[in-house]
């Protein structure tokens, strides 16, 4: 072998040296980044409400209790919280616990203010309740944006940590970007993209360690795919160096291919996240809606009630014509008498609408 020889030799060495190196540093990272994503998600799960989505029915006695005392609730005659056994709250979802929680939070009759505060007068005056039971933390990326699918509404937080602390007690909010000292809340999902260097993206915690583990691991991927190129290209030099590259390639491939397959399971993970927080801001939607129709229905119920009222008190029995009252005189039934059951019949339809479409305003039995 003369001298060039040995010295093309002598480099292609170092180069698949280097890259072997490289490629076993990332190795180590990509198993510390599943480490931690495995270990967040144990930690996840032992809180109350942590094996619970939103529509997950049957809750267990600890998540209502922690969802009870979220609401504010837990130092009035019902504690800790209401009997998760009971075959109304088995049959409700999540977020219907949470809802119906809030409600005795925030309806001020006398049953469920001395059923949830007790003698305290520490009540809660939120206009919505909290989905976010679980309270999963928010972490900030520098030189990076979070643009989710929309606007989540203005916050005048002037500070990064004020930004998180804006977005965390948001019910909408899925994610901001803090950029120029102004704070940008974001509802949906989306990948985080390149900003400035004076940008934040501030998002889920497990989104942050999911996006971790995918960069890592195509950066395996591009390192391995770099080294089988370097081996086929000097195979002929780097076969009388070395009489393992057969070996070390097929090892490169399988690790490709483990690799391939370990990135399509990110992938997978990554879009049943964003599937599950666009269903969970579906539901909120949902329900916001149906309480206003609760509202609206509840006020027409009131007129006409109000109406039937003034009926009765509007006929003349001193008149000699034919009474217009609803009460009969004579043998004559009063011309009132007929609105009265054309507005009883109305409302009675009302009410049996409202009862079969709003259920998931109906309080809690005690």
């Amino acid at each position: 072998m003369n001298y060039d020889e040995n010295e093309n030799s002598h480099s292609i060495t170092m180069d698949l040296e280097n890259l072997r190196q490289k490629y076993s540093n990332l190795l180590i990272q990509y198993k510390g980044a599943v480490a931690d994503y495995v270990n967040y998600l144990n930690i996840q799960s032992q809180q109350p409400c942590g094996n619970f989505t939103a529509n997950s029915k049957g809750i267990d006695q600890a998540c209502y209790n922690h969802i009870w005392k979220k609401s504010g609730c837990g130092t009035g005659t019902i504690q800790p919280a209401p009997d998760a056994n009971d075959r109304w709250a088995k049959a409700q979802t999540l977020n219907d616990i949470i809802h119906d929680s809030w409600l005795w939070a925030t309806l001020t009759d006398t049953t469920r203010r001395k059923g949830c505060y007790g003698n305290s007068t520490n009540y809660n005056k939120s206009s919505a309740p909290n989905y976010k039971i679980n309270n999963e933390p928010l972490v900030s990326i520098k030189g990076q944006a979070f643009n989710g699918t929309g606007s989540a509404g203005q916050s005048s937080a002037t500070t990064l940590q004020d930004c998180i602390a804006s977005c965390a007690s948001s019910n909408t909010c899925t994610g901001a970007t803090f950029i120029s000292n102004k704070c940008q809340l974001r509802i949906g999902d989306s990948p985080i993209v390149p900003s400035t260097q004076d940008s934040y993206a501030i998002i889920p915690k497990e989104k942050q360690l999911l996006l971790n583990m995918e960069d890592i691991n195509q950066q395996l991927l591009d390192v391995n795919e770099e080294l089988v190129n370097k081996i086929k290209v000097s195979e002929p030099v780097y076969d009388k160096i070395n009489a393992d590259t057969t070996s070390k390639n097929q090892e490169l491939i399988k690790n490709y291919e483990s690799l391939l397959e370990e990135r399509r399971n990110i992938t997978k993970i990554l879009n049943e996240y964003e599937t599950l927080d666009n269903t969970e801001n579906e539901a909120e939607i949902k329900i916001s809606q149906n309480y206003n129709s609760y509202i609206l229905l509840f006020i027409l119920a009131f007129v006409i009630g109000f109406l039937l009222y003034k009926m009765f008190g509007s006929g003349n029995i001193n008149s000699l014509q034919a009474p217009t009252s609803a009460i009969q005189y004579g043998g004559d039934i009063g011309v009132n008498a007929y609105y009265m059951v054309f507005g009883l019949i109305i409302f009675i339809i009302i009410l049996n609408f409202s009862m079969k479409h709003l259920t998931l305003f109906t309080p809690l039995k005690i």
